[in-house]
């Protein structure tokens, strides 16, 4: 391994791992409970229950349409969906951290829902023009980085309206008085 961190060429790559310490299964490369990769040709992977993290650019440019994450899983990393075809995904509540650009340049992204353990979220949605539902089960309105949807006004990405968001019920007139949330307080409508 040192022999390549010390080579030309090689020291720049952003990691080097010993073979010992990735653990390969049929459609997932993962590394101490980071998935780091997506080798699969399933539309719809299953995780492996055990990861912790979906890493960096994981399902970056894939063929999937939605995948299913287990409760083990904590955080999303930068970039992890970036410009694939995923259609729609559920993020289960034991999701406390979604990075930056997570799900950038899903173009053919339609709904998400995202657990009551994401409380904040920045330059999530960029360039997502087909997403039309957006369900945060969270009572309390997740803090949003102005430019969460690629601008400050999801109308100046090309889109004619908002997505549908939708929430618990008793937290409607919260989030419709959100800074960034009241943008949208039209489409605001309660979980049924």
């Amino acid at each position: 391994m040192a022999a390549y961190q010390n080579t030309d060429g090689w020291r720049d790559a952003l990691t080097i791992l010993p073979i010992s310490r990735i653990q390969e299964s049929s459609d997932f490369i993962i590394e101490n409970n980071v998935l780091i990769g997506y080798i699969g040709n399933e539309r719809t992977p299953v995780i492996p229950e055990g990861v912790e993290t979906v890493g960096e650019y994981a399902f970056a440019n894939s063929q999937i349409e939605s995948v299913i994450i287990p409760s083990s899983t904590e955080k999303i990393s930068a970039y992890a969906f970036e410009n694939s075809t995923i259609v729609n995904i559920i993020i289960p509540d034991s999701v406390v951290q979604i990075d930056l650009g997570a799900f950038s340049y899903c173009k053919s992204l339609e709904s998400i829902t995202i657990g009551a353990g994401v409380n904040s979220f920045y330059l999530l949605f960029m360039d997502c023009d087909d997403l039309y539902s957006i369900t945060l089960t969270n009572p309390d309105p997740p803090l949003v980085g102005k430019r969460s949807f690629g601008t400050t006004m999801m109308t100046e990405l090309g889109l004619s309206t908002y997505p549908k968001i939708y929430v618990p019920a008793s937290s409607v007139a919260n989030y419709q008085e959100d800074e960034f949330w009241s943008r949208c307080k039209d489409n605001i409508l309660p979980i049924e």
